[in-house]
């Protein structure tokens, strides 16, 4: 659920920023919202489900959209790195009394073997959260948001790769539809810059 996060600006982008949306791309979107919904709730005992996380998958979509949205608007005044950097400054702040506060200690802190890690899980997600910053001041806010949909089907495939962790048919037919439908939007797109 929270991966759709993006896909919802699609329904505040027309209005904030003039973006004219194809029902055609509307379309497409709500099907590969739907794919990543098959995916999730197909993923049934696999994922650990609980009310708990599908709250924080809500919240964590209503954030995202949010993030996309106010990131178009900064990226008017920032470059792609300085506003990144604030991100994460602002998040860490933000998350680390959050984290602390909900496991109820920050102990055990990363022992020297624990860094590489820790440095590996900061640089990955960093990259692509500075690679998105800096394509919304270039490209339309529902692609970049359509682009999100593909998270967690690479989540799924990294994490059956990596770790062994079972993929079931309900997930795999999910990761198809979510990829079918969001082919058509990039040939769309493609087409439309063409032009």
């Amino acid at each position: 659920m929270n991966q759709t996060a993006g896909a919802k600006s699609e329904l505040v982008v027309g209005p904030l920023f003039g973006e004219k949306i194809r029902i055609t791309s509307l379309v497409w979107t709500c099907l590969a919202i739907g794919g990543v919904s098959i995916m999730v709730v197909g993923a049934g005992e696999n994922s650990g489900n609980s009310l708990f996380g599908d709250m924080l998958a809500l919240l964590g979509m209503l954030a995202g959209t949010c993030l996309l949205v106010l990131s178009r608007n900064a990226r008017n005044r920032h470059d792609a790195l300085t506003y990144s950097t604030a991100m994460t400054i602002v998040a860490g702040a933000v998350l680390l009394p959050a984290a602390a506060v909900a496991e109820g200690t920050l102990m055990p802190l990363p022992v020297a073997s624990d860094w590489p890690h820790v440095a590996l899980m900061t640089a990955l997600p960093g990259i692509g959260h500075v690679l998105t910053n800096y394509s919304v001041a270039y490209v339309k806010l529902h692609v970049v948001s359509n682009v999100h949909l593909l998270q967690p089907v690479l989540t799924a495939v990294v994490a059956w790769l990596v770790v062994d962790e079972p993929l079931v048919a309900a997930q795999i037919i999910g990761m198809g539809v979510t990829v079918a439908a969001l082919f058509p939007l990039a040939r769309e797109e493609q087409l439309r810059l063409r032009r």
